[in-house]
């Protein structure tokens, strides 16, 4: 089962995915290649992209809680692909929505949730449950974790497709390793 410390390296991308809410958003870094982060999901309303997660189990999706407010019928999730114009990917629905019990939408504190999938995703080379790391792990100060994604990349919201990421400290990319807070 899962721990608090089991879960950093999500909770890790979320709390960067979920700080650049009020910000123009992250550009640059690198493209992804097919297989190289199987557990990131893009997350759907209407068929229009809204966010991105991570598989934490076959049937579980970990993202932001205020990316998952509305109706569950609106919400698609697609696993597998990299490409947001791609149709070579997993279509999964969601069945419940679980927000933080403390999450508040005024101010994103506690801004985590989970979403429980209608059914399990397939796994295979490019589908894949991020791996957790142990539960006596201990994340000091400064330890570097990754973050990937798709984000805005003007004022305007223009978006690019491909999933992209980076391995060196940058505030204006979609991915990069960032120390982790001393407070997580």
């Amino acid at each position: 089962m899962w721990s608090s410390n089991s879960v950093v390296p999500s909770l890790c991308l979320l709390l960067i995915i979920c700080s650049a809410v009020e910000v123009i958003g992250i550009i640059g870094g690198r493209y992804a290649r097919l297989g190289m982060f199987p557990h990131h999901v893009s997350l759907h309303a209407y068929n229009t992209y809204i966010a991105g997660g991570s598989l934490v189990s076959a049937t579980f999706v970990l993202t932001c809680a205020h990316c998952i407010i509305h109706d569950l019928n609106i919400y698609t999730i697609r696993a597998g692909t990299i490409d947001l114009k791609d149709t070579g990917f997993q279509t999964l629905l969601p069945k419940e929505f679980i927000r933080h019990p403390k999450h508040d939408p005024e101010t994103f504190d506690y801004d985590i949730g989970l979403i429980r999938l209608t059914k399990p995703a397939i796994l295979n080379d490019n589908v894949q449950i991020i791996p957790m790391a142990p539960s006596d792990a201990i994340y000091v100060k400064d330890t570097l974790a990754i973050t990937m994604g798709y984000g805005d990349i003007d004022p305007i919201k223009t978006r690019q497709d491909c999933l992209k990421y980076e391995k060196t400290m940058d505030e204006t990319i979609h991915a990069m390793e960032i120390p982790v807070a001393d407070w997580l």
